[in-house]
């Protein structure tokens, strides 16, 4: 098992899918605000001539994309929102087909 916590440095994100894919348990931690969004970032760390590479090492290694935000609760305080993306065939087809706004 990896755990990497978020990254700006270039070419981690591709090295991250690539030891993914090798059958390693890897968990990834980024500051983005959904699952459509991670996919998107994900996405735009490989160069434009990768990109179909790169959907297909994500679409092959993803299990779960899981969101985590604390929102204001009504009456004062925080409440967990959480948004749970699992990655079975239907969401493995259209991220390789870069349909994420169809993942809705």
């Amino acid at each position: 098992m990896i755990m990497v916590s978020e990254t700006k440095e270039a070419g981690a994100i591709p090295l991250i899918l690539e030891v993914a894919s090798a059958n390693r348990l890897v968990f990834f931690t980024t500051s983005t605000i959904s699952a459509i969004q991670t996919l998107e970032e994900i996405i735009a760390q490989f160069e434009p001539q990768e990109k179909t590479r790169a959907l297909n090492l994500l679409s092959g290694c993803l299990l779960a994309i899981i969101v985590q935000r604390l929102l204001p609760r009504v009456g004062g305080g925080l409440v967990l929102a959480t948004e749970i993306l699992v990655a079975n065939d239907a969401v493995k087809s259209l991220i390789k087909m870069i349909k994420f706004s169809n993942l809705l």
